[in-house]
């Protein structure tokens, strides 16, 4: 489910402190966004601001990605707070079950416990994001470290 953007969200620049990602404070609800991260031709293809939920721990997290994988492909996200990987967008299914469980039965034990593909499970990730991010979950499973 995608939840409204906040009416009193701020988006200020970030002085440079060497990070190129952005930051969230919720307690003011504004995103600090570097300028390094809309400069250079590295950061040229994430110009897409995300802000999702953590499943986990509750936290938000402001992240750039790549908008052609957002709508085409799969886009994963840490949370900032937890640092565990959410599945943010993954609007094509194939890609992301081709990938996910490509040879679960060819897996070592541990390659599969790793994964989440150990039977009785299915593994995955997930975040709630904000209408700023554009779709909902893309799995409905676990949260899991990488």
């Amino acid at each position: 489910m995608l939840e409204p953007i906040p009416q009193d969200l701020k988006l200020e620049v970030k002085p440079e402190d060497g990070s190129s990602e952005p930051e969230y404070d919720e307690a003011s609800k504004v995103v600090r966004i570097p300028l390094s991260a809309l400069e250079g031709p590295e950061n040229k293809r994430r110009t897409k601001l995300v802000l999702f939920t953590c499943n986990k721990c509750g936290g938000r997290t402001a992240r750039m990605v790549n908008p052609i994988a957002w709508a085409n492909g799969v886009v994963f996200g840490q949370c900032s707070h937890c640092k565990v990987w959410h599945v943010l967008s993954a609007p094509n299914k194939k890609i992301f079950e081709e990938v996910r469980y490509k040879d679960e039965a060819g897996m070592q034990p541990e390659e599969a416990d790793i994964l989440g593909a150990h039977p009785g499970g299915r593994g995955g990730a997930g975040a709630g994001t904000d209408a700023a991010a554009g779709t909902p979950d893309a799995t409905q499973g676990g949260d899991k470290q990488a």
